[in-house]
């Protein structure tokens, strides 16, 4: 049977944003920080409402310590699709510029959204 060009997801392109977020995933898993962030911003030109890609992208500003913009990644991630883990990424950021209250409130936020969030629950005993 011959493949029609419907049968493929819209992004499936060697250079949609969906590509670039999976090659940055690969790279950050292999410790490739650089290219990570590359492709994440790549993905992000592509489709600026790709909340993974600015998700990913701030774990890794966190990662290297850039907790500015590990923020506002984080937060471009939560306006286009506020999930549990990015609002724990956050609040550690902000738990690491000394913003007690904003991460207080970020992690009570993600066990309200996944009250089950063992990295929310250990965050939150830190503070």
């Amino acid at each position: 049977m011959e493949a029609k060009p419907n049968d493929f997801a819209p992004d499936s392109g060697a250079d949609s944003a969906q590509s670039h977020v999976m090659r940055g995933v690969e790279y950050r898993c292999s410790g490739n920080h650089n290219a990570a962030i590359a492709e994440f911003s790549r993905a992000i030109e592509l489709d600026a409402k790709n909340g993974d890609a600015y998700a990913f992208r701030g774990g890794i500003y966190g990662n290297l310590g850039e907790w500015d913009k590990a923020i506002a990644d984080f937060t471009q991630a939560i306006a286009l699709n506020p999930k549990d883990g990015d609002y724990v990424g956050r609040g550690c950021a902000y738990f690491m510029v000394e913003k007690r209250n904003e991460a207080r409130s970020d992690l009570e936020t993600a066990l309200r959204l996944n009250p089950e969030n063992a990295e929310a629950k250990q965050a939150l005993a830190l503070l």
